[in-house]
């Protein structure tokens, strides 16, 4: 088991030795929440959320870690860990249920499923309650052939553990304990104490679950009701069919294509062998359960859930996985050995290219003044190749780094780590400061949006771009000192300097800043 956990954790783990600045999208963000509320007094608009949480173990271990390691490299050895607790998790649960054997071929298909999207999306919390819950499942497949009062002890410490990181995973285990003793009571009595078992063994999740949810602290401030942040959405089943193979399977970035070849062959492999596959965990009925959440349930609940029905993904995979035979031919082995390799060598890689994106995103913070309100302007915040946006939450880089002002961090929920003591003006919400600059990016995409969603285009419509360009940055300009443009169209960057004239450029970024009558003038 440890050798095969190690194998999957090198294979997942090995780009993160290598970049210097982790570009998982929401990540930098979380780290800036962490600074922020250790130093509020830095930002009296902010308050800290109080009481025990979930969706808080990066949130702790930063506040413990960082005065040793730093925000970001504390944030560094959290995503490693996340990694090894997936990876080792795998190949535990794996060997619980078939032995040695099975375990090795169920983990050549699990290669690409440790450094999966939620983990490239910096939704750390989720990947690592999920990487628990791969170890609680192990021990409930233990569980279910002879009770032992020390393992059910260990797996009430592990809900534990687990709900601190998200409570969402803990959720999906006791789902799938009643879905499994459901399917059981109709197709195998014989089953059913087994499975009664694993249900008592997880009554602490079920009790941590719903003393959390009553004792969640309130958020004390109307920033739960942020205007523009309400927002519920499905997607539709072909859609739903492509996005768990990308979202989960791909990671970050297409440059992994190679991934999805033991996602399908196992997809096969399962389907030619239904009938013969029957896993002691995760039977049918979980599955069809599973599989009726994703499909109907929204993708987006905002301002509470982002990607809901996509975290069924994870645990529809593991059901998947448990089902993969005993045995395969040697070419088949070959195969996934070599795709898994290739799938992880092209994520490493684009990993790598996104580093180098957000290493010259940060080239600027030497050119901020510490303390500085600034005002990220974001024309463009991936590639066309990427599953994630690295760039969308590098300003916390500036946060972290400089002290700068976090206009947009998560503040409107119980669970974030802090909420707003005073909203800021409307259109400095943080869903206008990230959407506005590539709304705007042209004169003709404002109008071509407007078009679309009011059926409405201003007679000039370039006269028209540019008066709200500049009323926009007249309101700027009486809030913030700096601003950080990235991959700007000219003409936009030229009004934008025209309020805060450039103190750096280096390729795609630009950072302005507002100068006093004895400041000097910057020389390109």
């Amino acid at each position: 088991m440890a050798t095969a956990g190690l194998l999957l954790w090198l294979l997942a783990a090995w780009p993160l030795v290598l970049v210097k600045n982790l570009p998982h999208e929401d990540l930098p963000g979380h780290v800036a929440a962490a600074y922020v509320v250790d130093h509020l007094a830095a930002y009296p608009e902010y308050v800290a959320a109080h009481g025990l949480r979930t969706n808080s173990a990066l949130l702790f271990w930063l506040h413990a870690a960082s005065p040793w390691l730093g925000y970001m490299q504390a944030a560094r050895v959290f995503v490693l860990a996340v990694l090894a607790v997936t990876a080792f998790g795998y190949a535990f649960l794996f060997s619980a249920l078939g032995g040695s054997r099975r375990m090795w071929i169920q983990s050549l298909f699990a290669i690409p499923l440790v450094h999966h999207w939620f983990v490239s999306m910096g939704m750390l919390n989720f990947s690592l309650s999920f990487g628990l819950c791969l170890w609680i499942l192990g021990l409930l497949a233990m569980q279910r052939s002879k009770w032992d009062h020390l393992r059910a002890g260990g797996i009430a410490v592990l809900c534990a553990l687990a709900w601190i990181a998200h409570s969402f995973p803990l959720l999906m285990l006791v789902v799938i304990a009643l879905a499994d003793l459901a399917y059981a009571r109709v197709r195998d009595r014989a089953a059913v104490k087994p499975a009664l078992r694993v249900l008592v063994s997880l009554v602490p999740a079920a009790v941590i679950g719903v003393l959390g949810f009553c004792l969640a602290p309130a958020v004390d401030s109307a920033g739960a009701h942020l205007a523009g942040l309400a927002k519920t959405e499905w997607t539709g089943l072909p859609q739903l069919l492509w996005m768990g193979l990308r979202t989960y399977v791909l990671g970050s970035s297409y440059w992994g294509l190679a991934a999805l070849v033991p996602a399908l062959v196992l997809l096969v492999v399962v389907i030619l062998r239904a009938r013969r596959s029957s896993p002691p965990v995760l039977s049918v009925g979980a599955f069809v359960v599973l599989s009726a959440g994703y499909v109907c349930l929204p993708t987006f609940m905002l301002p509470t859930w982002g990607y809901f029905n996509t975290r069924f993904v994870p645990f529809l995979w593991l059901a998947l996985l448990v089902r993969a035979p005993e045995t395969l031919s040697r070419k088949l082995v070959a195969l996934l050995v070599c795709a898994g390799i290739a799938g992880s060598a092209g994520n490493g890689l684009a990993l790598l290219r996104m580093d180098a994106d957000v290493a010259e995103f940060c080239s600027g913070l030497p050119f901020v003044d510490r303390g500085a309100r600034l005002l990220p302007l974001l024309f463009s915040v991936d590639s066309p190749s990427d599953n994630i946006e690295p760039i969308l939450h590098a300003w916390g880089h500036y946060t972290v780094e400089r002290g700068t002002s976090a206009d947009l961090l998560w503040a409107s929920r119980s669970v974030d780590a802090v909420q707003y003591r005073t909203l800021p003006p409307p259109r400095f919400h943080h869903d206008v400061i990230q959407n506005m600059p590539r709304r705007m990016r042209s004169a003709e995409e404002w109008c071509g949006i407007l078009l679309r969603e009011a059926s409405t285009v201003p007679e000039d419509c370039e006269l028209a771009w540019t008066e709200a360009w500049r009323s926009y940055l007249t309101s700027a300009a009486k809030r913030y000192t700096h601003v950080l443009v990235w991959d700007a169209p000219q003409p936009a960057l030229a009004l934008i300097a025209q309020y805060f004239p450039m103190v750096h450029q280096q390729g795609r970024l630009v950072i302005g800043r507002q100068f006093a009558q004895s400041d000097p003038p910057f020389e390109k």
